[in-house]
């Protein structure tokens, strides 16, 4: 890697993002055939680590290493401070802004296009990995699912603590029609947020959860509610208004679902 050309740097990510959607794409078709005869260890293995791992490097090479430029010794230091077991956890995100501070560091006079890349990373490692669907969420770390819960509220910027890992930031000066970023880097520079995030991250934990996920995300951002409400000193929140519309289409979608297959199954109904 250290004697690479630059100009052979897009060639060996893009090369890599092609080999790991044939990768992907053949394991996703293996799994759906079949997974009798398989270790349930490996299964899980793949589910909970390998899988979201290889996603979260195909989304870091994709968002920020691709169109900066980056030499690949960066990209191959992130891949090391990732967690050994578990990549949907709070040591991921860690890694994430740590990666983040790195790049804006060496590209100084780009600082906006790197904290916009660092967005695009950001937000669709929430959405594509921690809450791609029911079984990822599933998997989520109870603290990762409160720091995706408080983004979706839209507090204050997350920031990395090299001893407590992720925090987040003080509500003090803060209020919820402020355009806050997600997360906080050095010299008072901000990881920029979407204007759809929030709700597309509320969305995500109401209506597209399922289980335990779902009953702690709910218990999570109805304590954040009334967090804000106080804050803001009224009840009719922007925050508040996004729960009670997903509340109504969660409970819209769940009575769309028939669970009667045959007719001798169907009620009677008389008028």
């Amino acid at each position: 890697l250290d004697s690479m050309p630059p100009e052979k740097f897009q060639d060996l990510y893009r090369g890599w993002l092609m080999r790991k959607l044939v990768v992907a794409g053949l394991t996703k078709d293996k799994l759906s055939v079949s997974q009798q005869g398989v270790d349930p260890k490996k299964i899980e293995e793949l589910k909970s680590n390998t899988e979201p791992r290889m996603e979260t490097l195909a989304l870091v090479l994709q968002h920020v290493a691709y169109p900066l430029e980056l030499r690949p010794e960066v990209v191959r230091d992130f891949a090391k401070d990732l967690p050994k077991d578990r990549i949907r956890y709070s040591g991921t995100l860690l890694a994430m802004l740590n990666f983040g501070q790195v790049v804006v560091n060496q590209n100084p006079h780009q600082k906006e296009k790197c904290l916009q890349a660092l967005s695009s990373f950001v937000e669709s490692w929430f959405l594509d990995v921690c809450l791609r669907d029911a079984e990822a969420m599933s998997d989520l770390e109870p603290a990762s699912l409160r720091v995706v819960c408080s983004v979706a509220a839209g507090l204050p910027t997350l920031r990395a603590q090299s001893v407590s890992g992720i925090a987040g930031g003080s509500l003090e000066g803060w209020s919820e029609n402020m355009d806050s970023g997600i997360a906080q880097l050095a010299e008072g520079l901000y990881v920029p947020r979407s204007s759809c995030l929030n709700l597309a991250l509320l969305r995500k934990l109401i209506v597209s959860s399922s289980g335990d996920a779902k009953e702690q995300a709910t218990k999570h951002i109805e304590e954040l509610l009334k967090v804000v409400a106080e804050h803001e000193k009224h009840n009719d929140t922007l925050f508040a208004t996004r729960y009670a519309i997903l509340q109504e289409e969660d409970k819209n979608a769940a009575h769309g679902n028939c669970t009667w297959e045959e007719p001798e199954e169907w009620p009677d109904l008389a008028l």
